[in-house]
């Protein structure tokens, strides 16, 4: 079974202020992953993909998506 990492390094430009899902951590668990010589060959690294109105609404509101 392959383990699939999606993420875009464009992510490490989103400021979120304060928040803890920032770059900074995403910079420190993705060197973590790099660093890690048997498990980062192994993984599939995947483009994110944008998610459809129809995928939000499996688990968000309507509303939510208006």
């Amino acid at each position: 079974m392959t383990t699939a990492l999606i993420y875009d390094t464009a992510s490490l430009n989103h400021d979120t202020g304060h928040h803890p899902e920032n770059a900074d951590r995403f910079r420190v668990i993705l060197s973590a992953l790099e660093a890690d010589e048997t498990l980062w060959p192994q993984l599939a690294k995947l483009a994110p993909v944008a998610a459809s109105d129809q995928d939000i609404a499996r688990c968000h509101s309507e509303r939510l998506i208006e």
